[in-house]
């Protein structure tokens, strides 16, 4: 069964801010890995797609990936969707908007 990636919005950012290709570096340290994204993450990027080109291309790209339903909000629902999947946290440490 392949690993659990969840994703938070930096982490799906860092694609359109840093110029790397996210799943080949999720495969690169994890191996095979489904990619998931939490719900509240999804509304995360809604609240600020107008207003950067990395916020439109960033819901663009979770749109690609399984989204699973979470309580809370942001990091709250990462790691809750992380702990009841066994997942690893993917994100980084900057935030555009």
């Amino acid at each position: 069964m392949p690993r659990i990636a969840v994703l938070d919005a930096n982490a799906l950012l860092m694609p359109f801010q840093f110029r790397l290709n996210l799943e080949a570096e999720l495969r690169r340290l994890l191996g095979e890995c489904e990619i998931v994204v939490p719900e509240p993450v999804l509304g995360e990027l809604e609240l600020h797609r107008e207003g950067t080109r990395e916020a439109r291309a960033a819901r663009q790209l979770a749109a690609r990936y399984r989204a699973v339903a979470a309580e809370g909000r942001g990091d709250d629902a990462v790691i809750e969707v992380a702990q009841a999947t066994k997942g690893v946290v993917v994100t980084a440490t900057r935030t555009p908007w």
